[in-house]
């Protein structure tokens, strides 16, 4: 169960979802961050 939590988050990093928010760096590149590390 941990194991699949681990490698889900992972995904969402490089995966869009609806709990996404997309971010831009000063460097130009489309950042997607999960909401879960904002709170």
């Amino acid at each position: 169960s941990f194991l699949r939590s681990r490698s889900r988050r992972q995904t969402d990093h490089h995966v869009p979802s609806r709990t996404s928010v997309a971010t831009v760096n000063p460097s130009g590149w489309l950042h997607i961050k999960p909401m879960s590390s904002y709170m």
